[in-house]
């Protein structure tokens, strides 16, 4: 049976990019630059919450500071167990 295929990134894509005037650039790399920050975030608070990691372990492992693993897991606490 055929597996479904994702779409990844072609060289058209990339020269499509590299064609786009430079505000239209420096928007999508702020894009980037905000979605792997989320990510790092996330992968802090996992580390936290899952594998029992201090926050200041979490933080040099995924160089978040340490007050956002704080104020993250806070955050986290109040919307999943809140008093």
């Amino acid at each position: 049976r055929d597996l479904h295929s994702f779409p990844t990134r072609r060289s058209s894509d990339l020269e499509a990019y590299r064609n786009l005037p430079p505000p239209a650039q420096d928007e999508i790399r702020k894009t980037i630059e905000s979605t792997a920050k989320g990510q790092a975030e996330g992968r802090a608070l996992i580390a936290v919450l899952l594998k029992n990691k201090s926050p200041e372990t979490a933080s040099r492992e995924t160089s978040v500071p340490v007050g956002r693993i704080y104020e993250l897991r806070r955050n986290f606490y109040a919307a999943y167990w809140p008093m």
